[in-house]
């Protein structure tokens, strides 16, 4: 979960030897939201440790988003699975064998070109503590 965390930019949470399945996190109100949404992802029975070969891997898109994506990744017909967040256009994780990932991952970097970039749309981003 901590890898999970770090990918999406947050700071990651303190885990106690005694009690291995419980993170304590320092976060605001969105960042909370944010973590809670990810947890419903990632904690289920499938990620369990020793439940076979199966891994989870971050992968940041650099232009296209997942949207985009998303659609082509299904058609290549490999077994991966890809969680994504709505709130993060452009950042996935994918779960499956580890060969797998590395087959779906090679065939993405070469679909997330700069040449791919849509620079026709636009996101909006509440700023905190300046204004535009």
């Amino acid at each position: 979960m901590n890898t999970a965390l770090a990918g999406i930019g947050l700071e990651p949470g303190i885990i106690l030897d005694s009690n291995p399945k419980t993170l304590y996190v320092y976060a605001t109100k969105e960042e909370l939201s944010l973590i809670s949404g990810l947890k419903s992802k990632l904690d289920i029975a499938a990620n369990q440790k020793g439940s076979g070969a199966m891994t989870i891997s971050l992968k940041k898109l650099q232009y296209v988003s997942v949207d985009e994506i998303l659609p082509i990744i299904a058609q290549f017909g490999i077994d991966v699975d890809v969680i994504t967040l709505d709130r993060i256009s452009m950042t996935l994780w994918l779960f499956g064998e580890e060969g797998a990932i590395k087959q779906v991952t090679s065939m993405i970097d070469k679909i997330d070109l700069q040449q791919n970039l849509d620079d026709g749309r636009f996101f909006i981003r509440k700023m905190k503590n300046i204004i535009l």
